[in-house]
């Protein structure tokens, strides 16, 4: 019966005008609070789930009563009943999802040089587990050449053929065993999902398994109670997104471009601007001298190192040593921080990395860089050989209503300031159209992918299920992104 009065309600929906809908949904706290009256109810279905929010809170008895007499909801309840939907996925799912992440954590699906990641016996490990998933959770699964898993949920008009992608990756960083060790002296595994303290330890658990289920949980619900979606959804996991990278552009050459992409692979609330990544390789010439067959080092090649960096870049990252310093706005200075040094039997090379915010010209700054490095190189009487390349920053116009909705969802289930955010690293939707990230790593808090000990909190898992749900129901449904 619910399904049936979904899409009654949102075939009127249809013909509404779209309003914000920000105001006076259900805040953190109230939600904080439902969730604590409902922590000892078992939940089976969203319409038991209803009746159980009625008695507890008379308040969103209303919001039950219009959606189940089948009346028109305005914009304001269509907002709130989705919340509600999302704390149903989280209470419903919530223990179940952390089991799945268990096993999904224990497949160590790292890069093993010995094989081409497609032919990686743990990635053709976890693309059976995740189809067996999507099987079981009434959603289609296609393994595109063990590159890409697509997990799509189809939109019910025939006529419209937008696409809302949804970014993570199932490939994680190395671990290595031994120094997976907490300040207590308890050792870790880390293909082992552990939970001490309120945290998830694993490898993947935050970078970026947690992101799979989150969209995949999410899906689950929305198909179960038949959401009239007026675009199809669809999760694309990747495979190389910690390595070469190769995955995502061989998927997009054989596929159709995604219409929106939504990467759950980075910050909230949204980051709607990445700067530009760049590389600046250096090797240092004249730097060898041969004697007698012997090839030597020139006993000053560590100073000339030095005064390169120093000369050029120094000690404060913005590259104003170098005069090409600038700073936009919004997505904040250019920053330029020598990262690696590397010394053999053939030289000697120096590689900066560069975040370029949007401001400037990227063609004219790269031939800007390589002219002054250039002069410097002649006044010095130190010969350089440069190779030096740069991204174009990512920065997406926010006035869409999809966007929008994703701010409103994000801000209000966390309590943060309802403003866009700019990231200085680059996800796999920096290219892709309408690309934005969504999550799941909250701002101020120490990311933990990559690192020893790497996890992820309960409460966080939980509250990515929740947010996740409610974001993908309400785009999902939007007359018009």
């Amino acid at each position: 019966m619910l399904n049936v009065l979904f899409k009654l309600v949102f075939l009127c929906l249809s013909l509404a005008v779209l309003v914000p809908v920000s105001a006076n949904n259900l805040t953190k706290t109230q939600t904080d609070t439902l969730l604590q009256q409902l922590s000892d109810q078992d939940v089976r279905s969203f319409d038991a789930f209803l009746s159980q929010v009625s008695s507890l809170n008379p308040d969103l008895g209303a919001i039950t009563g219009v959606y189940r007499s089948g009346q028109v909801m305005a914009a304001q309840q269509q907002a709130e009943l989705f919340r509600l939907l999302g704390i149903y996925t989280r209470v419903r799912y919530a223990a179940e999802a952390q089991q799945v992440l268990a096993e999904l954590v224990a497949i160590p699906t790292f890069l093993d040089d010995s094989v081409a990641q497609y032919d990686n016996p743990a990635f053709h490990q976890i693309a059976a587990r995740l189809e067996a998933l999507a099987v079981e959770f009434g959603l289609s699964f296609r393994n595109v050449d063990n590159r890409i898993y697509e997990i799509t949920l189809p939109g019910a008009p025939a006529d419209n053929t937008e696409l809302v992608a949804l970014h993570a990756h199932a490939d994680v960083v190395p671990a290595n065993a031994a120094d997976w060790v907490l300040d207590d002296g308890t050792q870790l595994d880390p293909f082992t999902l552990t939970e001490i303290d309120g945290r998830l330890h694993g490898r993947g658990a935050e970078d970026n398994k947690n992101g799979i289920l989150a969209v995949m949980y999410a899906m689950r619900v929305i198909a179960q109670e038949q959401l009239p979606l007026q675009r199809t959804l669809r999760l694309l996991v990747d495979t190389t997104e910690e390595t070469t990278g190769e995955a995502m552009p061989y998927y997009l050459e054989r596929n159709p471009l995604p219409d929106f992409n939504i990467a759950l692979d980075g910050g909230y609330p949204v980051i709607i601007a990445e700067k530009g990544y760049g590389t600046l390789l250096a090797r240092l010439l004249d730097f060898l001298y041969e004697s007698g067959h012997v090839v030597y080092m020139k006993d000053n090649h560590l100073v000339d190192a030095i005064l390169y960096a120093v000369s050029n870049f120094g000690l404060d990252y913005t590259g104003r040593q170098l005069g090409i310093g600038f700073t936009d706005d919004f997505m904040g200075p250019l920053t330029a921080s020598l990262t690696y040094v590397k010394v053999d039997n053939t030289g000697m090379e120096l590689i900066t990395n560069l975040r370029v915010p949007k401001g400037r010209d990227i063609g004219e700054l790269k031939q800007e860089i390589l002219d002054r490095l250039a002069e410097w190189s002649a006044m010095s009487n130190l010969p350089l050989d440069l190779e030096l390349d740069i991204a174009e920053p990512m920065f997406r116009n926010p006035e869409g209503q999809w966007i929008q909705t994703l701010l409103d969802v994000a801000t209000e289930n966390l309590a943060l300031p309802r403003e866009f955010m700019s990231s200085d690293g680059a996800t796999s939707i920096h290219d892709l159209p309408n690309g934005v990230q969504f999550g799941l790593a909250m701002p101020g808090i120490k990311y933990t992918g990559h690192t020893d000990n790497e996890f992820k909190t309960v409460e966080q898992f939980q509250l990515d299920l929740q947010i996740v749900t409610e974001m993908l129901a309400r785009i999902g449904t939007l007359e018009a992104m």
